[in-house]
Parts: C-alpha cells; structure tokens; sequence
C-alpha cells in the first residue's frame, strides 16, 4: 500500500479495503484531468481515482450548504437546487457523507453525516408519504450500520412503524400517495420497492414480525401488477380500492405507458434484489433477474441507459447516470445472491462494465463543472429536468463502487468473458386501426368539417377579427359561459383531436377545456388548471402527471387520444407543443379501465367555467367500423 497525505480533516488510517485493492492518491492530485477509464483498466484503479474526487465534490458541498438544506438535482449554473427534510432525495447527502467514512474512516465525514441527517429525524413520524426509506434508511440506516448508535436503531424502528401504516391487508400494498383512508384511489409506484428495505430491516433488529410479512406480500403484489411479461415495468398503478380491481396502470416521468423509464426499472431490479436476500423466496429471485436481464439486454454501447429505454428520439436523447449508479450497485449484490455461476457473472460483469463507464471523463464530473459527482442524470425528462447532477445518481454509484470494492479478490481479477447474447424482446403493437380525419374550420363562427356530416354549435362564438393563428380561420370563446363548440360523430371507442390554442386569461378556477363525451357521461378529457398546466381524466379519475405549464398569449399545440385495447381497457394519451413543435412523449399516457368505452361527441372550450380562448385547426379522427 502506497502512503499517501491524509484527506481534510482525516486521521492516518490504513485504508485496507478490498484486500489491498483500492489505492488513494495523494490529494495534491485531485485537481489533475482523469485518465480515460478505458474498457481493459481494472476496475480498482478506477476506483482509486474516484473516491478522492468525491471527497473533493462532498468537501465542496458542506462547505456551502446550510445544514438545513439538502441537494437534490444541479441548476444550470452547477450549484445544487435544495430541499427542505421531507424531500425523498434529502437522505442521499448524509448517506453520501457516510460512504466516504466508510472507504476512509476519517471522522469529519461521521461528523458531517451526522449533522445533516440530524435534521431529518423528524421524518420519522410521517404516515403521509411512502419514501421513509429513501429519507431515513440511507441515513440513519447507514449510520447505524457503521456505527451501531442504539439511538439510530429507535429512530429507524419508529420510521418503520410509521411506513407500515401505509400498509393495507385488503389491497397486500403499500400505498405510495394520498390519504390512509382514500375509498376512491390507490396509487402504487415501483419507486415503493426501495422503502421495503427499511421494513424488513426493522423486522430482524426488534421490530414486528408483521413488518417483514408487509414487506414480502407488497414486493409479490407489485412484480404481479407492475412488471411485465419481458421484464419491464410500468411506474404507477392505481387500483380500485373497494375492489382492488385494476383502475390505470401509466407512466409518469416515462415516455408512454408502455414504454420503460429507465430509472423505474432501476428501481426494481434493486428492490427484488432485496426482497430475494430477505426472503430467499425464489420468486423474487425470479422478479430480479427478469428485471434485470431486461435492463441489461437493452444498454445501449456505453452502458448508461437513455432516460427511457424507447424514446423517440434516441440516440439523441438525454441519458440518466443515475439509473446506471443504481443498477449497478443492485447488480454487485445480485451476483452475490445469484444461486447459478453463469448468471452470478453475467451480472458481476455487467455492474462492472457500468461503473466503468460512469468512471469515465464522458459522466465523472472531474474538472469542477458542477457541484455533483456524475454528470448527465435525468431527474423528469418530460418536464424539462435533464442532463443534470443528481444527489441519488452520487448516493448509488459510491454505493456500487464500495460494494464492488468488497467482493472476493478471485472473483473481481477474473479475465473478462464474453456476455451472452440476449435477443431484446419488444412487444408488438399490432396493426392500427384504419382512421378517416376530418378538418374543420371555423367560418363565420360556424364549425363547418370539410367532409358531409352533422356538425352543431353550442354557445355564443365569435371570429378572431385579427386574422387566424394558422390555416384559414381561427374562432374565439369568449370569456362567458357556457361557451364551446361541440361535434357529434358515429359512436366509436377510438378517437383523438388536436388543435392549436391560444389562452388569453388563465382561469380562476379548473376549468374542463377539451371532453369526449357518449351523450353527457364524460370519458376522456383535459382540464386546464389556474397555474396554466392540463391534466388528463378518465371520468372522475385524474390519469398521470401534468403538462409544463402554458403562458398567456402563447401558441400551443393540444391532443388528446383514447384508443380501445382489450376488454374494458382503453388508452388514453394527452399531449402538449409549444407553436409548430412535433409531439414528443405525451404528458399523460395510460392503460386506462372504462365506465363507458364509446364516444360520440367532441366538445372544445369553456364548458364547465369561463375562459376566454381561442382556437384554431381542430382535427378529429374516428376509426372507421
């Protein structure tokens, strides 16, 4: 072991790890440029070269942050946008500060993790949100892990007992949102997968055994309700809970519904990973190499997976380090449980070949660029929070790196083998449907469609006197109410319209903008809300996230789609562009169940609250029988 200069604030220790492996440098080098971590650099040197970087970001970070505040993603200036405690990401900071003590030993890093994490004790007590152990478990957990601090084990069964509340026998789930006694929804993310991890800890360090059950019976729900056939995941189901009947299952920070957000997928192949090392229940071990074959098959040449893994527009979209870091520290302990050799190396290998990758100048922020660790994480694409630094991207891949760094000397000096080819197993969408399109246009504040049909006009409309936004003709809603333009068409269950529009006034109140309707029973519709954002209903149902907010007299695109797919399921796709801007992914998208599966009349404007709009191009497509 080469000597080196103690770190700020650290005491001489004998950094032994890894059986010698990992070997420091001395600090006056942080500041040199990163050699490239090419494809045969034994991953230990790789190593050596990130902690003191690390160290040199983390020592940054406590230097300029409050200890009230805690960093969540990087702004556009490199400095970190913080939080208050009861963020999920405010955990990854003190547990970030935690792993530099564990590689170095030094005590200004427990003393930094512990002044930060102090603020967050107070979370224990929630019952209102499912991400206890995204908050205390990466905290507290590891504090008590390397310390074995009596008070932190209290603190960690309490936050505990508080998750299980969420727990509900009827539905084997935990809830992910809303209120304990919500008879109307229940919502499930797969991002609840890494909270189980605190239950079942408690379960074998003086809690309940009840715990450990909650924890095992919410990992065999989720893999029957989130993961699919080939292995991916949807990120948010939501049930019918005087029924547990399946409601929606959609993306959020996805593409589509049937698109795989890349960080989701993480997030499983994490969580069964634990389930299967808690339980040795062979399903689980079944739901962790099912997700995580289908993470691996689908890496693109680097290893550091686009922030969804069908975008539209790859190989120019955004990637997420973050979903790589968490990965691959899944994958070293997955190697470990892996009960087949070939499997245990493919694996082994895999996380190797990631953190590689993340160690490289391309996503290893080595010349001070932004606050963060890594570089290119994807916090909420579809909002615009991208190619950015990420608190939990830095949390996971030290995680890896230490967990790899402890793996038995045989296994990590083994030769390279080649990995075995996997065929990528996409589902077939099937035939679409035929469509006619029919164009309207506004003339003389009538809503006269190009082809025969009966078309009727609700409410008072007047012509923009301006001239039109695009096309021949635009019409204006005035700010009364009611006030719409309504078309009827032959009853069918596949239907979508798009528009340009222009809000002169933002509302006052949600207002319902768009609405297809079968007689006067809504199905799918957008409201447009006080704050300029839309989101989507499937009746009363609100479905996904919502758009980015729009700007007064800005022009914008609009669509909204629902498309029948088997029994009562439909879905439904809303989306929003600014100008002349192609569609991208939809802002709202999902597997949606019907009350009532047919439409027969579209209705644009004002029609449950005044809005003055204006309106232009409305295209409608129907299916033809």
């Amino acid at each position: 072991m080469r000597s080196r200069k103690p770190w700020p604030g650290e005491k001489p220790v004998l950094l032994g790890m890894a059986r010698g492996l990992l070997m420091l440098v001395p600090l006056a080098l942080l500041s040199w440029p990163l050699a490239t971590a090419a494809r045969g650099e034994p991953l230990e040197d790789t190593l050596a070269r990130v902690f003191p970087l690390a160290a040199r970001q983390l020592e940054a970070t406590a230097s300029t942050l409050p200890e009230t505040e805690y960093p969540s993603e990087t702004l556009p200036d490199g400095t970190w946008d913080t939080t208050d405690a009861d963020s999920f990401t405010s955990g990854f900071l003190p547990g970030s500060f935690w792993a530099l003590y564990e590689y170095t030993g030094a005590p200004i890093w427990r003393t930094r993790a512990e002044r930060w994490q102090a603020g967050l004790e107070s979370q224990k007590d929630r019952t209102d949100d499912q991400d206890l152990g995204f908050i205390l478990f990466t905290s507290f957990g590891n504090a008590y892990r390397l310390t074995g601090q009596e008070s932190y084990r209290r603190i960690l069964l309490t936050a505990a007992s508080s998750l299980s509340q969420r727990y509900d026998a009827r539905m084997g789930l935990i809830r992910s949102r809303g209120d304990l006694d919500d008879e109307d929804e229940f919502e499930v993310i797969i991002d609840s997968m890494m909270n189980i991890e605190l239950l079942f800890w408690a379960a074998r360090n003086g809690g309940r055994r009840e715990l450990y059950d909650m924890a095992h019976q919410h990992a065999l729900s989720v893999l029957e309700s989130h993961v699919r056939a080939d292995g991916s995941t949807y990120q948010t189901v939501n049930f019918d809970p005087r029924t547990r009947m399946l409601r929606e299952q959609g993306k959020e920070q996805g593409c589509r519904w049937n698109t795989t957000w890349s960080r989701g997928q993480a997030w499983a192949v994490y969580g069964f990973t634990v389930a299967y090392r808690e339980t040795k229940d062979p399903r689980m071990l079944r739901a962790a190499r099912l997700t995580a074959d289908y993470f691996i098959r689908h890496l693109p040449s680097d290893e550091v997976p686009y922030w969804d893994f069908q975008a539209p527009n790859i190989p120019k979209e955004p990637r997420d380090s973050s979903a790589a870091a968490a990965t691959a520290s899944a994958l070293v302990e997955l190697s470990q449980l892996e009960t087949r050799p070939e499997r245990a190396l493919r694996y082994r290998e895999a996380a190797r070949d990631i953190l590689r990758s993340l160690a490289s100048p391309a996503y290893l922020d080595s010349n001070r660029r932004t606050s963060a660790i890594l570089l290119h994480g994807t916090a909420f694409r579809p909002h615009d929070r991208f190619d950015t630094g990420l608190i939990y991207g830095d949390y996971f891949f030290l995680e890896a790196l230490l967990r790899y760094s402890k793996l038995p000397e045989r296994l990590t000096s083994r030769e390279p083998q080649q990995r075995e080819a996997l065929l990528s197993a996409a589902p077939s969408t099937g035939e679409a449907p035929r469509n006619r399109e029919r164009l309207f246009r506004f003339e003389e504040g009538i809503l006269t469609p190009e082809a025969t049909g009966v078309d009727r006009i609700v409410g008072p409309v007047t012509l923009v006197s301006e001239g039109a936004l695009v096309g021949n003709g635009s019409v204006r809603i005035p700010d009364t109410f009611p006030a719409f333009l309504e078309e009827h068409f032959t009853d069918t269950t596949d239907f979508s319209t798009s528009f340009y529009l222009r809000v002169e006034s933002l509302p006052s109140e949600n207002t319902d903008l768009v609405s297809f309707l079968k007689g006067r029973t809504p199905l799918g519709n957008l409201f447009l809300r006080r704050n300029g954002t839309l989101f989507a209903r499937n009746g009363p149902f609100e479905v996904g996230p919502r758009s980015n907010p729009m700007e007064e007299g800005e022009l914008y695109r609009i669509s909204l789609s629902q498309k029948r797919e088997s029994g009562s399921f439909a879905i439904l796709e809303a989306s929003l562009a600014r100008g002349d801007e192609a569609f991208e992914c939809p802002f709202a998208s999902s597997r949606v169940r019907l009350s009532t599966p047919r439409a027969d009349r579209l209705r644009l404007g004002a029609t449950t609250g005044p809005l003055d709009l204006v309106i232009d191009d409305v295209r409608l497509d129907t299916a033809l029988p």
